[in-house]
């Protein structure tokens, strides 16, 4: 057992995931057999090759959230189902993962599953950390798991380091005491971002913190929008969320002069306002590729028409540094998923289609109908190949589906018993995907393919 662990760590390495869940109601079904040494290698007009400019640490890939998952290639060029673990009920949360453990969240706290068998490691129930409310995804960092919320015992909303192969504390930073939520948490190499949103007084709050000493770098507060997407998207120029106005909830009716929502940076240094678009209610966190903010903007009440009056665009490209418009993308569906983009496409569902949309111009790549809803997880990129997850909303069978990321001919599809993939995401050269039923709290399960 102790070679062939160490056999997979050195195929495996580390990496990243989405889609998550906790408490274990039975072991796993089948076997862990060795994958492949040597992965497929697609011909020269099926890929390109792109790099990530940096360790993808959190769900949504990257911290810039530009949404690559790996590189490699995976070990198989059709993966089987090597493990499942079925959980009592859906926790509807990220996952990420650390070298060797994917790290799951329910509600009041976090558990790590061995990637090569999908047994728990540790449980931070254990490791004496408090019960927490209202958690946010939580983000691998360094050989840490960075997570915030509110300790159900002192109330406290904290930020809280533990150890990636053991779950014990590293530190704990305290925010505040108020009725203020934690919305998000992003991290990037040396800075923290936290998304508070104050539910008596609807303040919503971005405070930044740092990696190193964990002292407040600055706050933020937000007046444009009632809500703002999480996590909030961050690179070297800017720190980028996207927000819309709720006018159901507070029960007002806008009116033609109101913006339904947009886009807005902030200087990652200062966390003063570098630039506004609205460009309709953004309901999906923004992704940030190089120099343009990729965005979804989506129908926002009653004002969507008056602030879209050339057509509806449910993709844009943005510049980071001034918020100029770059490209659109025009389509008539609704719905979209949280973009993957690379050098060459933004990857995104629309309905019940996969789009790849030129990455620089917005021109269309191409596009093909998966036959069901791909809305409900976002693309993820894995060496020549793009994976989506679907939903059935008849509750029977849904499917993980990987396409061709040049050309758009699907290579297989993997059948889930659950009605919706909530996240389907690669880490070096293996599949990891979360299925739940949909609009049931009866089971969720993650799924391992290579």
């Amino acid at each position: 057992m102790a070679s062939r662990r160490n056999l997979l760590a050195t195929l495996f390495g580390g990496g990243i995931i989405g889609g998550a869940a906790v408490y274990a109601l039975g072991r796993p079904e089948s076997s862990n057999p060795v994958p492949n040494e040597t992965p497929p290698t697609p011909t020269a007009d099926e890929t390109l090759p792109f790099s990530p400019q940096e360790v993808w640490t959190q769900f949504q890939a990257s911290a810039k959230h530009d949404g690559i998952s790996s590189t490699e290639q995976l070990h198989s060029e059709s993966p089987e189902r090597q493990w499942q673990r079925r959980f009592s009920s859906p926790s509807r949360s990220g996952l990420v993962a650390t070298q060797n453990c994917l790290i799951e969240q329910r509600r009041d706290y976090l558990q790590a599953l061995d990637k090569i068998t999908g047994e728990v490691v540790w449980d931070a129930a254990d490791t004496g950390v408090d019960e927490f409310s209202f958690l946010c995804d939580p983000v691998v960092h360094d050989e840490s798991v960075i997570f915030a919320g509110r300790n159900s015992r002192t109330l406290d909303r904290e930020v809280i380091s533990l150890g990636a192969s053991t779950g014990e504390i590293e530190w704990k930073k305290t925010l505040s005491s108020d009725d203020g939520g934690i919305n998000g948490l992003t991290v990037d190499k040396s800075r923290i971002c936290v998304l508070r949103k104050n539910y008596d007084t609807e303040e919503i709050l971005i405070t930044t913190l740092s990696t190193e000493t964990q002292e407040i770098d600055w706050t933020h507060e937000v007046t444009a929008y009632d809500a703002v997407n999480r996590p909030v998207a961050i690179s070297q120029d800017a720190i980028v969320f996207g927000g819309r106005q709720e006018y159901e909830r507070t029960g007002t009716a806008p009116s033609e002069s109101d913006s339904p929502g947009g886009v807005t940076a902030l200087n990652p240094e200062t966390g003063t306002v570098m630039w506004r678009k609205e460009v309709a209610g953004t309901q999906l966190p923004v992704t940030i590729y190089d120099n343009i903010v990729i965005v979804t903007p989506n129908f926002s009440f009653d004002t969507y028409a008056e602030i879209q009056q050339d057509g509806p665009y449910p993709l844009m490209g943005l510049q980071v540094a001034t918020g100029e418009i770059i490209w659109q993308f025009e389509a008539q569906d609704i719905g979209a998923s949280s973009p993957a983009v690379t050098p060459e496409h933004v990857y995104y569902g629309l309905s019940e289609t996969l789009w790849a949309i030129d990455t620089t111009d917005g021109s269309l790549g191409w596009q093909t109908d998966v036959g069901r809803f791909v809305e409900a997880s976002s693309p993820a990129v894995v060496g020549n190949l793009v994976l989506i997850g679907d939903l059935d909303f008849n509750h029977e069978e849904s499917y993980v589906t990987a396409f061709n990321r040049m050309t758009g001919e699907k290579q297989w599809e993997r059948a889930f018993d659950e009605s919706q993939i909530r996240a389907v995401m690669s880490v070096d050269g293996a599949v990891f995907a979360k299925g739940e039923t949909y609009h049931d709290e009866e089971s969720e399960t993650i799924r391992a393919f290579w």
